[in-house]
C-alpha cells in the first residue's frame, strides 16, 4: 500500500518526523518496505511535467507500506491514518462532503435485480445523469501518479481515488449503454464472454460473478468492468456501483481467469459492510463536483441481512496474564476506542471488570479474545512488555516406550551393517501388482485417496515391502548387488471405517552379502537363515517370547520358502525369500530375503530393562543328539518338545546341523544338536544329564516318530 504524507496529514495531524513515524508504523505491525519522493515515483516523468505546467513543487513523500492479509482495512489512507492517530494520540478526521440530490427519483432512470444474496450481500447503486467526462484536476492527477497510477479521466480516477482513499472499490457504468438501463446481480452462464477494459475477450464459467444488464455481462463483479460499458468522453449518464462480494468467491475468479487488480485485491481481503452508502454518496458528489451534472435522489439498493457486530468478552486479568505485563484497564480501553471498538461493562459479578467489545465493521479479523488481547499488545508497545522468565517449573522430558524400542531396532539392526531407508506411506497399482497379490486379499485391500496426487501414489500401504524393494532395485540398478536395507513405518490397514487402522511395522529386505569382503574373507553364501538371524537379534534385543517360524505360503514369497513368525504364540509378521518372478520385476537378485513384523504388537511383549542374573558357579554337561524325521518336521517343534522335557535342567539348546543325502533315506533330514545341562544349585552328574537325554530322545520319537542317527 502507497501512500503519500500529505494525503495521510488530512486526515491526522502528527508533527513527528519521517523516521519515527516508520519506526511506529513498524511497531504497529504495519511494516514500512520503503520510503521515496515523488521524484522516485513510477510516473515520476508525468509528475515532473505535470508539476512544471501547474507551478508546484515535487515536495511530498511516498511511503511503501506492507500490510498483512488479515489487516484490509489498511489497504486504505484512512485506515493508515487511523493507526497514526493511535501513534499520535490525535484524533482521525473523516473527509466531509455535501450531497445535493436532484428532485427526480433514481428510479426513474434505472432497475437493480440482485440475484445472488450470498455472493454479494450488499448492492448500492447511484444515479448521475447530464455530466460531461473532462481530464482530471491536477491535485488528483498528482495524488493518483504519486502511488502509480495513471489518469484516465475525471470519473474513473475519482473511482480510484476514492478507493485508495477508504479501501472501498467502486465502478462506473455508462448507463445509455446498458441494455434497459438495467442492472442484474447473477451467476454467468457457463461459457458466456465479455472484454474487459484490458481489451481481453475472456470466457467465464458459471462460478463466476457478473454484474450484467438485461442481456449480457457489464462486467465481472470484483474483479475489472467491461470495456462495452466503459466511461468514455461521449457519456453523460453514470450509473455508480458500490458493492460488498463474498472474499472467497473474489479470490477464486481472480485465479481461475487469471485476473489481478486493485479491486479483486480488496475485495479478497473483505471491504467495510457499514461505509458503503457514505462512500458511494460522497464518491457520487466528488463525480458531480468535478463533471457537473445532478445526483438522482435516492439510491438502489440489496441489503437482504443487515450487518450485526460480534461481541467479545475481554478480561483485563487475562490480557496481563497472557502478555506478562501489568496494564491498567482504563489504558486498555483507551487503545480500544481510539482503534474504533464499542466497549461494554459485564454485569457478572463472578468476572468482575470483565468488558464486552463489539468490533468495528472494517475489523472482520477480530473473532476472539486473543485477538482483542493482540490489539491491546501492538498499540501498548511489545517493547515495553519487559522479558521475563517463566515461573512454571521445568519438567524432565522422558521416551516413551515405544520410541525406546523403535531406537533399539535401529540400534541393533545398524549395528549388523543394515542401511536404514524412509519410504512413502502412499503407494499405487502398478507398485503393488508386482506382488501378485490376490484381490481378496487384506494387503491389496488399501484405503485410497479421494484426491491423490498422482496415479502412483492414491493408496496406503498397507505393509512397508513394496517401498523397501523399490529402493532396493534404485540400488541394484545402481550395481549396488550386496545390499540390506530396513524401515519402519505405519502401515493402514482398511476396517470399512472411516479412518483406517494405523499400526508400526518392520520391514527387512536384502541380498547378496552383508558383511563387506576382503582379503582375510571371502563373500559368505546368502541364505534364508541370514534374515532370520537378524530377526533373531532384534527378539534378543527386545527380550521377546522364543522365536517361531511356521511354512505359510505368500504369492509374492519363492515356493515352501514362505513362513509366518511368532513370538511366543502370537503372529507378528512374515519372512521368507522372495519369489524369482517378483525379484526379476524389481531388477533385483533372485537371492532376495526379507522379513516384515508389526512390532506396535511389541509392546506388551518386550522388557526392555535388563535384570542382571548371577553366572553358574557349576559345571555343565554337554551331549549332542542327532536325529532323522520325516522331511517337513520344523526345528521349532523340536525345539519345544526338547526344552519342555528337559525342564528346570536344560540350557542351552543350539542346532548346528541339517543333513540330508545318501546316507539317510529320502523321505527324511537329519537336525543334529548341541544341549547343554546345568543344574542351578549342584554340580550335575553324568547320570542326571543322561538320564534326562534318554527322556528327551524317548518323546522325540514318542511325538515326531524321530530315530536317533547313529
Amino acid at each position: 500500500m502507497k501512500v503519500t504524507l500529505s494525503w495521510l496529514r488530512e486526515f491526522v495531524d502528527f508533527g513527528i518526523g519521517l523516521n519515527e513515524l516508520c519506526r511506529g508504523l513498524t511497531f504497529l505491525g504495519l511494516e514500512v518496505e520503503d520510503t521515496y519522493s515523488e521524484l522516485e515515483a513510477p510516473y515520476s516523468k508525468e509528475l515532473a511535467s505535470l508539476a512544471r505546467a501547474e507551478g508546484f513543487e515535487l515536495d511530498d513523500t511516498i511511503i511503501d507500506i506492507e500490510v498483512t492479509p488479515n489487516r484490509p482495512d489498511c489497504l486504505s489512507v484512512i485506515g493508515i491514518a487511523r493507526e497514526i492517530s493511535l501513534l499520535v494520540n490525535k484524533p482521525l478526521q473523516k473527509p466531509k462532503y455535501e450531497l445535493a440530490e436532484a428532485g427526480r427519483g433514481v428510479e426513474t432512470a434505472s432497475t437493480l435485480k440482485v440475484l445472488q444474496t450470498e455472493a454479494c450481500p450488499r448492492y448500492i447503486g447511484r444515479v448521475i445523469s447530464g455530466i460531461r467526462v473532462c481530464e482530471s484536476p491536477a491535485w488528483l492527477k498528482r495524488r493518483l501518479l504519486a502511488v502509480g497510477l495513471r489518469p484516465i479521466n475525471a470519473v474513473v480516477d475519482l473511482s480510484n481515488y476514492i478507493m485508495l482513499e477508504t479501501g472501498q472499490p467502486t465502478h462506473c457504468f455508462d448507463l445509455d449503454k446498458l441494455s434497459d438501463h438495467s442492472v442484474v446481480v447473477r451467476f454467468a452462464k457457463n461459457g458466456e464472454r465479455i472484454v474487459t477494459l484490458d481489451d481481453i475477450e475472456r470466457k467465464l464459467t458459471s462460478g463466476t460473478l457478473v454484474i450484467a444488464d438485461s442481456r449480457k455481462p457489464i462486467a465481472i463483479a470484483g474483479v475489472m468492468g467491461g470495456l462495452h460499458s466503459a466511461i468514455t468522453e461521449t457519456t453523460n449518464n453514470v450509473f455508480l456501483e458500490c458493492a460488498n462480494f463474498d472474499p472467497p468467491l473474489i479470490r477464486r475468479t481472480s485465479r481461475e481467469l487469471p485476473l489481478s487488480t486493485d479491486s479483486s485485491y480488496r475485495f479478497e481481503r473483505g471491504v467495510d459492510l457499514l461505509e458503503m452508502r457514505s462512500i458511494c454518496d460522497r464518491t457520487a458528489s466528488q463525480i458531480s463536483s468535478i463533471c457537473g451534472g445532478s445526483i438522482l435522489a435516492g439510491d438502489l439498493e440489496s441489503y437482504p441481512e443487515p450487518y450485526r457486530p460480534q461481541s467479545l468478552r475481554l478480561r483485563p486479568k487475562r490480557v496481563n496474564q497472557v502478555l506478562g505485563a501489568s496494564i491498567d484497564s482504563h489504558a486498555m480501553e483507551k487503545i480500544l476506542l481510539s482503534l474504533g471498538f464499542v466497549i461494554g461493562r459485564d454485569t457478572d459479578e463472578a468476572e468482575l471488570g470483565a468488558m464486552w467489545v463489539e468490533a468495528p465493521s472494517f475489523r472482520p479479523d477480530v473473532t476472539r479474545e486473543e485477538d482483542l488481547i493482540e490489539e491491546i499488545a501492538r498499540a501498548y508497545g511489545f517493547d515495553r512488555i519487559k522479558p521475563d522468565l517463566p515461573k512454571t517449573p521445568l519438567l524432565t522430558g522422558r521416551l516413551s516406550s515405544e520410541v525406546k524400542m523403535q531406537r533399539k531396532i535401529k540400534e541393533v539392526l545398524k549395528g549388523l551393517g543394515l542401511c536404514e531407508v524412509w519410504t512413502l506411506s502412499l503407494i499405487g497399482d502398478e507398485l503393488l501388482n508386482r506382488f501378485q497379490i490376490p484381490e481378496e486379499s487384506p494387503l491389496k485391500s488399501g484405503m485410497r485417496l479421494i484426491n491423490p496426487l498422482s496415479g502412483d501414489q492414491d493408496t496406503l500401504r498397507t505393509f512397508l515391502l513394496p517401498g523397501i524393494m523399490s529402493c532396493l532395485s534404485h540400488n541394484a540398478r545402481h550395481k549396488e548387488l550386496d545390499n540390506w536395507l530396513f524401515g519402519l513405518g505405519n502401515v493402514f490397514a482398511n476396517k470399512g471405517e472411516e479412518q483406517p487402522e494405523e499400526q508400526m511395522h518392520l520391514c527387512i529386505v536384502g541380498c547378496g552379502d552383508p558383511i563387506p569382503s576382503n582379503w582375510a574373507r571371502h563373500p559368505g553364501k546368502i541364505g534364508f537363515q541370514h534374515v532370520r538371524g537378524f530377526v533373531e537379534s532384534i527378539f534378543d534385543a527386545l527380550r521377546l517370547p522364543a522365536l517361531r517360524i511356521e511354512p505359510h505360503d505368500y504369492p509374492f514369497m519363492a515356493r515352501e520358502g514362505g513362513f509366518d513368525v511368532y513370538a511366543g504364540t502370537e503372529q507378528v509378521g512374515f519372512t521368507g525369500q522372495i519369489h524369482p518372478d517378483v525379484a526379476a520385476s524389481f531388477d533385483v537378485p533372485t537371492n532376495c530375503y526379507f522379513a516384515e513384523l508389526n512390532i506396535s504388537k511389541f509392546a506388551s511383549m518386550t522388557l526392555l530393562v535388563k535384570r542382571f542374573r548371577p553366572y553358574s558357579v557349576v559345571p555343565a554337561v554337554i551331549l549332542d543328539l542327532a536325529v532323522m524325521l520325516n522331511k517337513g518336521t520344523l526345528n521349532s517343534e523340536v525345539e519345544a518338545i526338547i526344552r519342555e522335557i528337559g525342564g528346570d535342567l536344560l540350557g542351552k539348546v543350539a542346532l548346528f546341523d541339517r543333513y540330508e543325502g545318501k546316507q539317510i533315506p529320502s523321505n527324511k533330514v537329519s537336525l543334529a544338536y548341541s544341549i547343554t545341562y546345568r543344574a542351578k544349585d549342584r554340580t550335575l552328574t553324568g547320570s542326571e544329564a543322561f538320564e534326562r537325554h534318554q527322556r528327551i530322545i524317548d518323546g522325540l520319537s514318542e511325538r515326531l516318530e524321530a530315530e536317533l542317527r547313529q
